[in-house]
């Protein structure tokens, strides 16, 4: 009889602390729907001051001849592109400025290129022959490949669907929220409509 009293109150206790769980693991939805409640509400604001800084901007540099001196830095070196659809326009931008715009013959653009592609977007290259009559058709077809908007859209709705926390810790949905945030302002840079209440 003895046994099963010791047993009946580790029982309670057991009942208890799944009760105390349950609670905290409320309390920490509540306060994450808060949290991206709370970050919805900014990233539309954050947007609305875009605009408005955008449309400040356009009025100043309109009505102003000033121009800033030259600052001589350093060359930003180009980044590596693995093919992944979210970093073309990144890769893209680097790229542009020091070597596909630039004056130099196009097999040494060719090579440029060929350098700072990895694995599979390297491999798509080398299927041409590296010679600079190629070069613009392999660029118009990487651009054809990587910078698909659609492509980059359907990754972002991807990752807001299938990103979760790591644990029910309020770290863990902070972190969450954060990775949503910068994600759904990706979204809406993109032209997308974040609707929080349809996601």
């Amino acid at each position: 009889m003895e046994n099963v009293q010791t047993a009946l109150d580790h029982l309670d206790s057991n009942i208890s602390s799944i009760d105390d769980a349950r609670e905290r693991i409320n309390a920490n939805t509540e306060k994450t729907l808060e949290l991206l409640d709370r970050a919805t509400r900014y990233l539309f604001k954050f947007f609305k001051l875009k605009k408005t800084l955008e449309d400040g901007k356009e009025n100043v540099s309109s009505s102003s001849n000033f121009s800033s001196p030259a600052v001589n830095l350093p060359p930003i070196p180009v980044p590596k592109f693995n093919g992944k659809p979210w970093e073309w326009d990144t890769f893209w931008e680097a790229f542009n400025h020091p070597v596909h715009s630039q004056g130099m013959d196009h097999f040494l653009k060719m090579n440029y290129l060929l350098d700072s592609l990895e694995e599979k977007t390297k491999a798509f290259v080398n299927q041409y022959r590296i010679t600079r009559e190629y070069y613009q058709m392999v660029i118009s077809h990487l651009k054809n490949k990587y910078g698909n908007k659609q492509d980059l859209i359907d990754e972002l709705l991807n990752s807001v669907q299938t990103t979760k926390a790591n644990s029910d810790r309020l770290e863990d949905q902070q972190t969450l929220c954060k990775h949503l945030f910068s994600v759904m302002s990706q979204l809406a840079h993109n032209g997308e409509f974040v609707d929080a209440t349809h996601l």
